[in-house]
């Protein structure tokens, strides 16, 4: 059945292999920007095929990272958001990209101070591929899902902080013991597929300690996430670019400049949104029912 959940799975499984594919080939290399923009694509495709409650949208800020998204879900009360920070796994099955900095700061700081400004949960959203082995008993065993579904995994930033870095008590450096796939699976790390095949089945108060760290989470309302300036709806057929050409939007590009000042400024800062809904969104689709 084509619904949210199985389409996750299946971006899943490609991206394992596709990874693997890729590093097989001489001198071709692959990069955390071009999976996200796959997925995103992937779930743009599907939905002018089929019924799915899901809407895409584009950041209109020059300085979006690409490489990264944000995802809410709907429950029962609204909607609750997930920043997703993408990392490449290497050759040698580990993550060296999460050491990395920004203008002198931890990235992993950034991405979870900006998830607790907005009351979402931070994730780092794993892209996977191990060489010489394309299943592994004992870990499938544990985890119930087949290797290739943690093709994209993701797991909570604060939880990797706490079991792979410590902090320098002389000038607070943040020192890492980069993690291999095993061992930061053997964390509470999931396939992505849970996002829309159990958590939005899931009411708030569960979703805020899913992932293994407690905290209040925002409620968003619908109308707020649809109508968010700075973000392009790439769902809407209004004409070149998406752009509706009305006498109310006439000011909409001083709006987006003004909020994309303030974005801006938070490292963390997504290049697309994705919002899984239980109902039609803006009379655009359908229910898909999960299963």
């Amino acid at each position: 059945m084509f619904d949210l959940c199985y389409i996750l799975s299946e971006i899943s499984k490609e991206t394992w292999h596709r990874i693997g594919f890729i590093r097989s080939l001489v001198r071709a290399r692959i990069f955390e920007t071009t999976i996200t923009q796959n997925i995103v694509y992937t779930f743009f495709r599907f939905s002018k095929l089929l019924d799915l409650p899901i809407l895409i949208f584009e950041s209109q800020d020059e300085n979006a990272n690409g490489a990264d998204l944000e995802i809410f879900i709907e429950g029962a009360s609204g909607f609750v958001g997930f920043e997703c920070q993408a990392k490449l796994i290497s050759k040698n099955q580990r993550y060296p990209s999460l050491r990395h900095e920004s203008s002198g700061h931890p990235q992993i700081d950034l991405l979870i101070a900006y998830a607790n400004r907005r009351g979402t949960i931070p994730l780092y959203l794993l892209y996977n591929h191990c060489n010489g082995f394309s299943s592994n008993p004992q870990f499938e065993e544990s985890h119930l899902v087949s290797m290739e579904q943690f093709g994209c995994s993701i797991i909570d930033a604060r939880l990797v902080k706490s079991n792979f870095t410590t902090t320098s008590p002389i000038d607070g450096t943040l020192h890492w013991r980069i993690p291999t796939f095993i061992k930061i699976h053997s964390l509470k790390a999931f396939p992505i597929s849970v996002l829309a095949c159990d958590l939005i089945k899931l009411p708030v108060d569960e979703l805020s300690h899913y992932f293994g760290v407690e905290q209040e989470l925002r409620v968003y309302p619908k109308d707020e996430l649809l109508n968010e300036i700075g973000w392009l709806d790439l769902l809407q057929e209004k004409g070149i670019s998406g752009i509706d050409v009305t006498e109310e939007a006439i000011d909409i590009p001083n709006l987006i400049e003004e909020n994309s000042k303030v974005r801006s400024q938070d490292v963390f800062n997504p290049k697309f949104r994705l919002v899984f809904s239980n109902e039609p969104l803006k009379g655009q689709m359908r229910i898909t029912t999960f299963s």
